[in-house]
C-alpha cells in the first residue's frame, strides 16, 4: 500500500518540471516580451519619422507640381506615405530584433 503511494508520488515529481526549468522558461518569456516591446517601439518611432517626411513631400509635391497632382490619385498619394511608414517600421523593428537577439541574456 505505502510503497505504491510513494512510487506514484516519486513518478509524479519526476514528470513535473523542476523549479529551475520553470524559472528559466519564465525568464525566457520575459526576455521575449521585452524584446517585442522594444521592436514595436523602435519601429513605430522610425516609421513615424519616415511617414511624416513622406507626408511633407507628398503635400509639397501636390501643392507645387501640377503633374504630380494629376498623375496620382488620392490612393496613390496615400500609398506613398503609408508604404514609407511600413517600410521603415519593418526595417527598424527587424534591426532592433537582431540587436536584442545578440544581447546576452542577463542584459
Amino acid at each position: 500500500g505505502g510503497f505504491n503511494l510513494r512510487a506514484a508520488a516519486a513518478l509524479r515529481a519526476a514528470m513535473l518540471p523542476s523549479a529551475a526549468i520553470v524559472d528559466e522558461e519564465k525568464a525566457r518569456q520575459e526576455r521575449i516580451k521585452q524584446c517585442t516591446q522594444e521592436c514595436v517601439t523602435e519601429g513605430l518611432k522610425q516609421g513615424s519619422i519616415f511617414g511624416s517626411l513622406a507626408l511633407v513631400g507628398v503635400l509639397a509635391a501636390n501643392r507645387y507640381s501640377a503633374s504630380f497632382r494629376t498623375a496620382l490619385g488620392v490612393s496613390g498619394k496615400t500609398a506613398l506615405v503609408v508604404s514609407s511608414f511600413i517600410g521603415a517600421f519593418s526595417f527598424y523593428s527587424e534591426q532592433q530584433m537582431i540587436k536584442c537577439s545578440r544581447r546576452p541574456h542577463g542584459k
